[in-house]
């Protein structure tokens, strides 16, 4: 439960999953690094992690992802890249409580 509230105060404080939420992900001790792959209508996040012989990758895709909002007119590249590393991060290390900005409005939690 904490994990998920420090989560949930970052995501309110910086807007999607930045240094705060990527400090939990670096601090996980199976964490062994990340890397993306994307182009203008995807992003790949690659996680890999010391435990497991083949890495977790999740691919986001603009066309499912993109919102009308200023922060997505502005940088919809870096809001699809944190959108991959979030769904990564769920899937490699379990993070139910991670959630971002968009997620948040839709379950009416902002």
């Amino acid at each position: 439960m904490l994990m998920r509230n420090k989560i949930k105060l970052a995501i309110i404080g910086i807007g999607q999953m930045g240094i705060t939420h990527y400090s939990i992900i670096n601090s996980h001790p199976e964490f062994d690094g990340m890397k993306f792959a994307q182009d203008g209508e995807s992003c790949t996040c690659i996680m890999f992690r010391k435990d497991r012989t083949h890495p977790v990758e999740v691919t986001e895709y603009m066309a499912e992802c993109k919102r009308t909002t200023d922060v997505w007119r502005t940088w919809p590249r870096r809001m699809l890249r944190h959108k991959a590393l979030i769904q990564c991060a769920r899937y490699a290390f379990g993070f139910s409580g991670v959630t971002d900005d968009d997620e948040a409005i839709d379950q009416g939690e902002r």
